[in-house]
């Protein structure tokens, strides 16, 4: 356990919660368990959720009122607003981030993260392999990067390395500088808070990346849980094409805005009508695919099929049903 709290904390750890019943109380107790030589704070942003959260939240408050601050309200706000009003309530120096579905399972990953980056001020974010907890199965995978994807994060890695798909940044893993992260969601607001781009951390890690630099240990300091429900991984795969969509259109708003990968703007212009066109199929939105189709005409032979769906009925069934069962398949594997 760290040091009573006397002063202000050195660390603030930032965790949004709705309904996590049946996790939260693990991801609270691995934050209390953390062993370091200052002071730091858990705050807690519970946004109304339905279930128990919001009880177990409390109760653990109750019991740590020197430690764990909550920020709630009468209604639920969503996502980004939730996240806005937790940050506004930070004191610390450094950003820690740990969802109310994840857990750090080393309890000196706040210790071995602030003293790297007390010790380098050229870094603005240092980060880790991790485990993934599967949670029907209940199988860990241990230093996922390292034996999954036989990877590691890169040093110092540039905005159009992040972009270009090479970010393998886990939220849970981060240590960043607060201050630096205030900076830029404020001189950007349509990017970091507006609610346009459905991701919210892939364009952070891209401009902290402007700021200095980004440490990698290949220590997995934390456990990111997975179920078939996510943003990435939901069973309705018109979800998953929104939220790959947005994050093309985010890829594409920081190429304009730093004029970068030039190289690859007609790839995410194609890449984005492409999907745009299954989604249109899935959701029976003919004209918004005629639309799309026409921009497509003559890029890829692997797009006569989806262009073809929209001119003939028949046609456009048999694509649905195959983008479903394709979906279905990938995400039970």
């Amino acid at each position: 356990m760290h040091p009573p709290q006397k002063k202000a904390p050195l660390v603030s750890v930032m965790t949004l919660a709705y309904n996590h019943e049946e996790t939260i109380e693990r991801t609270i107790v691995s934050v209390l368990d953390q062993q370091t030589n200052y002071p730091y704070e858990l705050v807690i942003g519970e946004d109304c959720s339905t279930d128990k959260t919001k009880e177990i939240v409390r109760s653990y408050q109750e019991l740590h009122p020197d430690t764990i601050r909550v920020v709630q309200s009468d209604k639920n706000v969503g996502a980004k607003k939730n996240s806005a009003r937790t940050l506004a309530a930070l004191r610390g120096k450094y950003l820690a981030l740990c969802e109310g579905d994840d857990f750090w399972h080393d309890p000196r990953k706040l210790q071995k993260q602030t003293e790297f980056l007390e010790a380098n001020p050229e870094y603005v974010l240092t980060c880790s392999d991790y485990n993934e907890y599967y949670i029907h199965s209940k199988k860990t995978v241990k230093s996922y990067l390292k034996n999954r994807l036989n990877s590691s994060i890169k040093e110092d890695q540039s905005i159009s390395e992040i972009l270009s798909g090479q970010n393998q940044i886990l939220t849970c893993t981060t240590l960043s500088r607060l201050d630096l992260v205030r900076q830029i969601r404020s001189e950007d607001p349509f990017l970091h808070t507006s609610g346009h781009f459905k991701m919210g951390d892939t364009q952070l890690w891209a401009e902290l990346s402007l700021k200095g630099k980004i440490h990698f240990s290949k220590e997995s300091l934390a456990t990111r849980t997975m179920n078939h429900e996510s943003a990435t991984r939901s069973k309705d795969e018109r979800k998953v094409l929104q939220f790959w969509i947005s994050n093309l259109e985010m890829v594409q708003y920081l190429s304009e805005k730093y004029n970068i990968l030039k190289d690859r703007r007609e790839l995410l212009s194609y890449s984005k009508a492409h999907k745009e066109l299954k989604l249109a199929i899935l959701e029976d939105d003919y004209v918004r695919g005629l639309e799309i189709a026409h921009k497509l005409e003559n890029k890829r032979h692997s797009d006569r099929i989806l262009i073809a769906a929209m001119h003939r009925p028949l046609i456009r069934k048999l694509t649905k049903l195959i983008l479903r069962l394709k979906h279905y398949y990938r995400s039970r594997s």
